[in-house]
């Protein structure tokens, strides 16, 4: 079995523990694979943490950028450069400790010509599915995951080829994502997975499932999910998303659409799952479309939604 060489690249918002915990799961699976891993903390929020293993290093941005930003700037660092693969990797996620053992082989069985995700399972709950997997759905601009909330036991184990690999977890060898030009930093906070994952299908890079390599997320554990500002970024995203990759016929009616979708049944749904305002959460949905359709680089916001 050959070995390759991997940098596992972290950002890190005001989430202390769950990144500790993380990087403390990389250092078990490199270990128990016998390989050096580099990992590079990216800290967007000025945590006080230290680490001493010299495999483990932390580079501060000041401020918030984004996890797109986050990843660029750590992207092109020395430490993930100089790696054949970088795995970006959620800081409320854990590694199984046979990770790398599964990653090296799935490597060798499927080449160097791919991009890799793992089976992922909820953190609290080891015997369900999060996600193995999806496929973008181009004219809806959404992700469909594979295997969401299934029993794993009832889910039989096979490697094979996707259409999207989730972001809590994506293998990419340093080579492709350096041909595609990077991790697009127009984005802030979501779309950024989709983005890569459209360009390196585009590029005739093969999106492979690991299905015997595992990944343990605490969903939502860096951010809540139906909260407005949250859900501003995603559907920024979604508008930002759908500039890219739309026909340039097609754009104005899936943003008709979604502006009148946002005016009047998503608020009432995400206000019934999480508890919130609707006319908060209009407002929200609201300001992503508008703006959206005029700005193409997606900012921090300036102010509670």
């Amino acid at each position: 079995m050959a070995l390759y060489s991997f940098s596992v690249l972290i950002v890190n918002y005001h989430g202390r523990e769950d990144t500790i915990k993380c990087v403390k799961s990389v250092l078990l699976a490199a270990e128990m694979a016998d390989i050096s891993v580099k990992i590079l903390v990216v800290d967007n929020s000025n945590d006080d943490f230290k680490f001493s293993e010299q495999s483990v290093h932390v580079q501060r941005t000041g401020h918030n950028i984004g996890l797109s930003g986050a990843w660029y700037i750590g992207f092109y660092s020395e430490v993930v450069q100089s790696c054949d693969y970088v795995i970006f990797l959620n800081n409320d996620a854990i590694l199984h400790q046979n990770f790398f053992l599964e990653i090296n082989k799935g490597i060798d069985k499927w080449g160097s010509d791919c991009a890799f995700g793992p089976r992922i399972c909820y953190e609290n709950n080891h015997d369900l599915i999060w996600s193995r997997g999806g496929y973008i759905k181009r004219f809806a601009v959404s992700v469909k995951h594979f295997g969401e909330s299934l029993p794993a036991d009832q889910v039989e184990r096979r490697d094979f080829e996707t259409g999207h690999i989730s972001g809590c977890c994506m293998i990419l060898r340093t080579e492709h994502l350096n041909t595609i030009g990077g991790p697009d930093t127009n984005f802030f906070f979501r779309g950024e997975e989709w983005d890569i994952n459209y360009r390196l299908l585009k590029a005739g890079v093969s999106l492979v499932i690991l299905d015997h390599a595992e990944v343990f997320h605490e969903i939502n554990g860096s951010h809540s999910r139906f909260d407005p500002g949250m859900l501003y970024f995603a559907y920024r995203a979604k508008v930002l998303f759908a500039k890219k990759i739309l026909p340039w016929w097609y754009f104005p009616i899936w943003y008709l659409a979604g502006l009148t979708f946002s005016a009047t049944v998503a608020p009432r749904r995400f206000a019934q799952v999480s508890g919130g305002e609707v006319s908060i959460i209009r407002k929200a949905l609201m300001s992503a479309f508008l703006i959206g359709l005029k700005e193409n680089k997606i900012l921090p916001l300036s102010h509670k939604l």
